[in-house]
């Protein structure tokens, strides 16, 4: 996960735009600590065009940023990026791919922006034009934020924010929207917004998907579900493997330590996902599974949480199909990593939470953020045999995998809410799709971005395979919506394609389990006494 900081002062502004911007740093060098560069850019206008990056460096060679090199004209074009691309013609580092592909094409960056396929946040100076461009890919799986002043024309755009600092100097970072292109004419001092769309006569950018489909059946052939159901194995373990292959060693050159890590509540999305990951690595690599809880003391119950639970039953479910696929009697593939956050600790580290998470401030959201936050530090302690749970394997261990795959998007995908399931049985498979067309659409302002700036400040990356362009395509415009929300005897089963590929994986557990969400999973919320009659919707405080 690298960071992004990026500064536009017009001539004769002096203002808390630049104290922001130098106060900012910190939060931006968290994330990429393999190496941290300037820039300043004098602008002819009299203005300055100052950037701040760190890598995070997990595509060979380490390639520093902001990355610029001088055209044939003197210009010096800059990029800024922050994340991983998975196009076949990549050879080498991904930061230096998409630069080539912009000044490729010149005057076209929609069109290379409309190729890439991966998960992606940018900024990029375009200096004979004028112009700063910057952006989320179309679903918005990194963060970038902004605050421009209609004012003085200044403008800031970061990967991540402490609301604490944006705050005390008056400026309120909002999140750049997935599937919103801005363009800034340094100039005029204009924000120009491009916006993506599904109808290919009118737009600039077009989505790589479309939206979703209304097909349902009442009854559907046997062959026809399992054709349905391994069309979508196939999918999610090519999306799954494009994110595990190729994972640098770590820098401590231990290989002893896991690359890998999968934020892990034992439900079936990250269950699936850590047995493609099985199927796909070496057998000599280790994954390692982050599963949290906390002390709860308005609950009580200590750290034996719903989560804790399903987790290692999820794990020894695991082990036990890499025991079948591998033909072997022990299982030394997956780490359980148990997680324990005292309430003193929670305590501690809520303001920073929050200050990583705005603009998103209610309840649901910080209890959710601060899981995902203290699961993707990785410290706590580990067990590398589901038969033996009577004593750590390593009491003290942290987990230095920088990758953390994650199962965000399939509830939203396949129908795994509840309310998922009310809309589809009290208005019709058509409102049903228009539910999961509208959970899909709100993902970058609901989860991703806060998701990203709450895990990255550790120096680790996010990757989402169900997110994956390939996966969302088909499901969007192949998958009907009898295989995501479908009757089994006498009930009514969301997620029903996911579950059948893990009955057909031998993970018929997991494939029974209800949606459990993280706050109540792990314990993380409404923790104060007396909070029980707070709302998910309160505002934090």
């Amino acid at each position: 996960m690298c960071g992004i900081l990026c500064l536009f002062q017009p001539a004769s502004t002096c203002t808390f735009y630049r104290e922001l911007f130098n106060e900012l740093k910190p939060c931006i060098d968290d994330r990429g600590p393999d190496l941290i560069q300037d820039l300043e850019i004098p602008l002819a206008s009299g203005g300055t065009l100052s950037m701040h990056s760190s890598v995070l460096s997990l595509r060979p060679p380490l390639t520093g940023q902001p990355l610029t090199y001088e055209k044939i004209d003197g210009n010096h074009d800059v990029l800024q990026f922050n994340g991983e691309l998975y196009n076949d013609d990549i050879n080498g580092n991904d930061t230096s791919y998409l630069y080539n592909q912009i000044e490729k094409h010149d005057d076209k960056l929609e069109n290379v922006l409309e190729k890439i396929k991966g998960e992606l946040a940018f900024c990029f100076y375009q200096a004979e034009k004028k112009v700063l461009w910057f952006g989320r890919d179309c679903i918005g799986r990194r963060s970038l934020m902004y605050n421009h002043s209609s004012t003085t024309g200044e403008l800031i755009i970061a990967s991540a924010t402490d609301s604490r600092i944006s705050e005390r100097n008056g400026i309120n970072l909002i999140e750049v929207p997935g599937g919103v292109l801005f363009k800034y004419h340094l100039d005029s001092k204009s924000l120009e917004t491009i916006k993506w769309s599904y109808d290919t006569s009118v737009a600039r950018l077009t989505f790589p998907y479309k939206q979703i489909n209304s097909i349902y059946e009442d009854s559907r052939s046997p062959e026809e579900v399992s054709d349905f159901t391994q069309q979508l194995y196939e999918k999610l373990q090519q999306a799954t493997k494009r994110r595990v292959i190729g994972i640098p060693q770590l820098p401590s050159n231990d290989t002893k330590d896991s690359k890998l890590a999968i934020l892990f509540s034992g439900g079936i999305d990250c269950t699936l996902i850590a047995a493609f990951a099985d199927e796909i690595l070496p057998i000599n690599e280790t994954i390692d599974l982050l599963n949290v809880a906390f002390d709860n003391p308005r609950i009580g119950g200590g750290y034996n949480t719903p989560d804790r639970k399903l987790g290692k039953r999820s794990w020894a479910e695991l082990c036990k199909l890499h025991q079948k696929r591998y033909s072997t009697t022990h299982c030394t593939r997956f780490r359980f990593v148990e997680i324990n956050i005292p309430y003193e600790e929670t305590l501690e580290h809520r303001p920073n939470v929050q200050g990583l998470i705005k603009p998103q401030e209610s309840v649901m959201d910080l209890s959710i953020a601060i899981a995902f936050y203290f699961a993707s530090r990785g410290k706590g302690s580990m067990y590398s045999d589901p038969d033996d749970l009577t004593s750590y394997t390593q009491e003290n261990y942290t987990s230095h995998a920088r990758v953390l795959l994650s199962g965000l998007g399939a509830d939203e995908l396949y129908g795994g809410y509840t309310r998922h399931t009310r809309e589809f049985i009290e208005r019709g498979p058509d409102s049903f799709a228009e539910e999961l067309q509208l959970d899909f659409s709100r993902l970058h302002s609901r989860n991703l971005g806060r998701d990203d700036r709450a895990c990255s400040t550790w120096g680790k990356e996010l990757r989402y395979p169900f997110l994956d362009e390939d996966v969302v395509s088909w499901t969007m415009s192949n998958c009907p919506l009898d295989l995501k929300m479908s009757k089994r005897g006498d009930t009514i089963e969301g997620k029903s394609i996911l579950r059948n590929i893990a009955r057909n994986l031998g993970l018929s557990q997991v494939a029974e389990e209800k949606k459990r969400a993280i706050q109540f999973g792990a314990k993380s919320a409404k923790m104060e006494l007396g909070s029980g009659k707070v709302k998910g919707t309160d505002v934090f405080r």
